[in-house]
């Protein structure tokens, strides 16, 4: 990683969102490689104390990413602030104002929720149609007068859902398809296959799309006749859970074997062990469940997830501050929604 250049994007996201957590203490996973940027946001943003949870994953080994993390913060002179450890999250929730809703905490459920401070917030980091109920305890967060919302990735400082679109263009790119002149179809709803047409489009791509959540289904000759004349498949359906490759209603695995057609897979259900079984391309090859990305868009670089990330540490510093202010769960939430920030379930 750039590092040089990866603090210059944290600390111009910290200063166009005007990012100011003084007298918080957040608490945050301590991941591999690029997600390690959260908690050094956090900690550059202001905050008092920084607590960052590692556990060992596909992705590497907690005590690696906790060196890491240790030296990426001694060279930015925030070492004093940020404490990683493999202890448990629970452990620390009773001084947190901010719980991020990131992978090393999840679930967050009893242990940490009913241990929060009243003026506490849990921002999502991404918007509230992409939640997962094994993810977060939302009816427990009500009980106990937690706020959660989701951060609002259209944002005009952030435009998160614009990378979907480069994603999809640098896989075709892999798999040797030219995208000028290709026909590619792209399986999926909005919003990631709007983004997917603004970047392939220009580039003179004939482009056809299947909705898995759309009324107006296209009968199974007109089907077959669409993957027949594709050149390549984009999956990016990211909200039905349905198999949109292979199953019962998805497209069928031998009309892709018959033509030969790769596909690129950013999210949705495909049958992975039959499209393996068929000799199918599939890239990347890694199999995720439904709701889930094969691979995110820290795939096209940093500044997705360094904008992302701290966006939704904004979030928690509105609702944090107007709780301190004397503000109702609700009211607090609304000052964030108001500040374009924000978004409500």
């Amino acid at each position: 990683m750039n590092h040089a250049r990866i603090n210059k994007l944290m600390q111009s996201i910290i200063t166009d969102l005007d990012i100011d957590l003084k007298g918080m203490t957040i608490l945050t996973e301590c991941a591999s490689n690029l997600f390690a940027v959260t908690p050094l946001i956090a900690a550059l943003a202001g905050a008092d104390r920084v607590i960052a949870i590692a556990k060992d994953s596909q992705y590497g080994l907690a005590n690696d990413n906790i060196s890491s993390l240790n030296a990426w913060s001694k060279d930015l002179g925030i070492e004093d602030k940020i404490y990683a450890t493999t202890e448990p999250a629970h452990l620390f929730a009773k001084d947190a104002n901010i719980v991020t809703n990131l992978n090393f905490l999840r679930p967050i459920g009893n242990q940490i929720i009913e241990n929060l401070p009243s003026d506490c917030c849990i921002p999502l980091m991404w918007e509230p149609w992409e939640f997962r109920e094994e993810d977060l305890d939302l009816e427990l967060c009500d009980k106990h007068s937690i706020p959660v919302l989701g951060t609002n990735e259209t944002n005009p400082r952030l435009e998160i859902f614009r990378y979907v679109g480069l994603l999809a263009l640098k896989l075709l790119f892999e798999l040797n398809i030219e995208v000028f002149r290709s026909k590619i179809l792209i399986v999926g709803g909005n919003p990631f296959a709007k983004e997917a047409i603004k970047v392939l489009e220009p580039l003179q791509a004939e482009i056809h799309v299947i909705d898995p959540n759309a009324h107006d289904t296209l009968n199974k000759p007109e089907l077959q006749a669409l993957v027949e004349n594709s050149e390549a498949i984009v999956v990016l359906e990211h909200i039905s859970k349905e198999p949109v490759i292979g199953g019962e209603n998805g497209i069928p695995i031998e009309w892709i074997k018959d033509n030969s057609l790769p596909i690129v897979h950013i999210c949705g259900n495909v049958d992975d062990e039959s499209l393996k079984s068929a000799g199918v391309i599939k890239h990347p090859k890694r199999a995720v469940p439904p709701g889930y990305m094969t691979v995110t868009t820290a795939y096209m670089g940093p500044r997705a997830i360094v904008d992302l990330h701290a966006a939704g540490l904004k979030v928690g510093e509105i609702v944090v501050k107007s709780l301190r202010k004397g503000a109702s769960v609700e009211e607090a939430k609304l000052t964030a929604v108001k500040n374009g920030i924000a978004l409500d379930f």
